[in-house]
């Protein structure tokens, strides 16, 4: 009978102390460290190699514009003169040029069956994705270009933003065969966005006005001293004689321009009637594309010299 008493009040002592041991602090400390984890956690920036399942990616550079350059619709790219688009009215195309490495097991068509992914977020966490036909972006792979496994590629990402809207985040995933997959993150927040050519504003060319306004605090102080009067002019001299009439050099021709305006691959560069108006912008335009004065436009060997090319 005392065995039985002594068991009876052994066992809330028991229970007390379980209460008290270092599991519960164990707990805390998890739910702490959780918390301090997510606080210090910082998304990788430009330039930095992300992973999405079998797909590692690098974004380079954003370029913001009213209007880029597609391939001309209907015809495999470079086999006719690229076209320009412009963005619907209060957007603009924001281009994040990237080099995608496929680690996966399989081939990745990344312009046509989407295998990746990739959207961009602006501060409003509204999200936005690309545009149709992305392989109608000169320099991205065509459509059923697979990329092979160990293998890289470079590739354009376009998207249709609202103008001005600031874009925080790019976030891709790898969906493969079963649509599933977890989204990577990159920090575009301190990201500066290159813009297209902008023309110079009245005030980059028009003369400086020297003269200052009456009151302005630019105006040149009045001198006290009476002007020195100025010397009198010295007697001209004789005239001298003419000289005997020379037959006048004949001007040097200007130099021909020469290009095509067929696609590439079709025509050999020839002296062309025509005349240049501008270069295309080396970051949206191939090298060499050459805008001419007949609204015509084609490839010449002055703008690809121009371009780097």
């Amino acid at each position: 009978m005392n065995r039985i008493c002594a068991g009876v009040i052994a066992l809330p002592l028991i229970l007390g102390l379980a209460a008290c041991s270092p599991e519960s602090s164990e707990g805390a400390g998890a739910a702490n460290s959780s918390t301090s984890t997510s606080e210090a956690t910082d998304l990788p920036g430009l330039g930095e190699e992300v992973t999405a399942r079998g797909a590692t990616m690098v974004l380079h550079d954003l370029t913001r514009a009213d209007e880029i350059e597609f391939c001309a619709p209907d015809y495999q790219c470079g086999t006719q003169p690229n076209v320009m688009r412009q963005a619907d009215q209060g957007g603009e195309f924001l281009v994040i040029n990237s080099t995608v490495t496929n680690n996966s097991k399989s081939p990745m068509d990344l312009t046509c069956s989407a295998p990746i992914i990739a959207e961009v977020v602006n501060k409003k966490d509204q999200t936005y994705s690309t545009i149709d036909s992305l392989y109608e972006i000169p320099g991205n792979p065509e459509c059923n270009e697979e990329l092979q496994p160990g293998f890289s590629d470079e590739m354009r990402w376009v998207y249709l933003i609202p103008k001005d809207s600031e874009i925080t985040r790019f976030q891709f995933k790898e969906i493969n065969d079963d649509f599933d997959g977890e989204y990577s993150y990159i920090d575009l927040s301190k990201a500066t966005a290159q813009t297209s050519a902008a023309q110079p504003s009245p005030s980059d060319s028009e003369p400086t006005n020297a003269t200052a306004e009456p009151g302005s605090n630019n105006a040149a102080p009045v001198s006290s001293v009476a002007p020195t009067p100025a010397p009198a002019p010295a007697p001209a001299p004789a005239p001298a004689p003419a000289p005997a009439p020379q037959t006048p050099a004949p001007a040097a021709p200007a130099a021909p321009v020469i290009g095509y305006t067929e696609a590439p691959g079709i025509a050999q560069p020839t002296a062309m009637n025509k005349t240049i108006q501008s270069c295309g912008d080396p970051t949206i335009h191939q090298t060499g594309t050459t805008f001419f004065t007949d609204g015509t436009s084609g490839w010449t060997q002055q703008c690809s010299a121009q371009m780097g090319g």
